[in-house]
């Protein structure tokens, strides 16, 4: 316990090379001028994902379904790229149809399809980045409007989903419902909580800045088997319980990927990236991108696509990083590839100086680089 309070007592204070082949870099040897004029990925995404309602659709065998987390990705894409009339319909179209008509008043249900919501919990990930894109629409675009409502969406968030826990203290859970058992138990999802939309937020609201610290800390906390898991689980009395069935894939690639995008001047990313080592070096070693971890037994095996390529060649800097990087530029995406697209557009930006983050969060100012768009 005393090493968890160290833990979270620095990230509470915290928060307010190699030589690469020249066949990995070829595909980033882009002059500086073509660089600041492009984020082909997102031209790519937007085309196939967003229609000009701003409803952001995953293409899946079921029909088209619209979710908070597809709405919110886009929303920050649109931010990064400078594109405020596509920003504006896709807030527009999420406030209208998953947020009851106010963002000020309701956080957006989490799916939506054929003009109805489906299931109206919230997904607290994507509330996180709506609010994020929002505060730093507001601060780029000098549009006080939408900080105010950024800042609503967080206290909606506190209101919501931070629950108290006994041992640990206030924690951000994944939804309203569903994640604290009748026993005190509770169930957090590692990829929730960007390191650098947590550190941006904490800058509105300092009880958010604890319930985000204590967040991280069990995020770091439980993460020992040296790999992410989708799901974490806390006792009543703030032990980790690791299940049988316990995995890290589809969600979990996304906690390399935030990681990766973390500023390296904002010092909880040095807290992170050790937690992560073994699968760091695993697909160093065998230039892979493990997509089925077995948490239980710290076995990791498979070699993914996109959605587990993107989020290594970010957060990692070895030869299997360049590989991932090479092989998720040259990838044309379908219509029913939303999520490894998704995540390839974060990457993208990334490797193309788009999207970068100062400490705090704060995205540094994209305008800049898109200059002639």
């Amino acid at each position: 316990m005393k090493n968890l309070n160290s833990i979270k007592s620095r990230i509470r204070a915290l928060i307010k090379p190699l030589v690469l082949p020249a066949l990995f870099l070829a595909p980033f040897l882009v002059c500086g001028s073509a660089m600041a004029a492009e984020f082909r990925e997102w031209d790519s995404f937007r085309d196939l994902h967003v229609t000009p309602a701003g409803a952001v659709a995953d293409h899946r065998a079921e029909g088209d379904v619209i979710t908070s987390e597809s709405q919110s990705y886009a929303l920050f894409f649109a931010l990064a790229a400078n594109e405020p009339e596509v920003f504006s319909r896709i807030l527009g179209f999420t406030e209208a149809n998953l947020a009851g008509g106010s963002l000020e008043e309701h956080l957006p249900a989490w799916k939506y399809q054929d003009g109805e919501i489906r299931d109206p919990n919230n997904a607290t990930d994507a509330d996180l980045f709506i609010a994020y894109s929002l505060l730093e629409a507001g601060r780029l675009w000098n549009k006080p409007e939408y900080t105010a409502l950024g800042r609503a969406v967080i206290r909606n968030i506190m209101a919501a989903t931070v629950y108290q826990h006994p041992a640990l203290g206030p924690l951000i859970l994944p939804g309203r419902q569903g994640f604290a058992a009748p026993d005190g138990t509770v169930t957090l999802n590692p990829s929730y909580y960007p390191p650098f939309v947590i550190a941006r937020l904490s800058l509105e609201d300092p009880e958010f800045a604890r319930a985000g610290s204590n967040t991280l800390a069990q995020i770091i906390r439980g993460s020992g088997a040296g790999f992410a898991p989708d799901w974490m689980h806390f006792t009543s009395r703030g032990e980790l319980l690791t299940l049988p069935d316990d995995r890290g894939g589809w969600d979990a690639t996304r906690v390399y990927l935030w990681l990766g995008l973390t500023s390296d001047s904002d010092p909880v990313k040095k807290l992170m990236l050790p937690a992560y080592r073994n699968i760091s070096v695993m697909a160093g070693r065998t230039l892979k991108a493990p997509d089925s971890n077995d948490f239980y037994q710290g076995i990791m095996s498979g070699d993914g696509g996109p959605a587990f390529q993107a989020p290594l060649g970010v957060m990692n800097q070895d030869r299997g990083a360049a590989l991932f990087r090479t092989l998720t530029a040259a990838r044309v995406f379908d219509r029913g590839e939303y999520y490894g697209h998704a995540l390839t557009v974060f990457a993208e930006g990334h490797h193309r100086n788009l999207i970068r983050f100062d400490r705090h969060g704060r995205l540094t100012d994209p305008g800049a680089r898109l200059k002639g768009r």
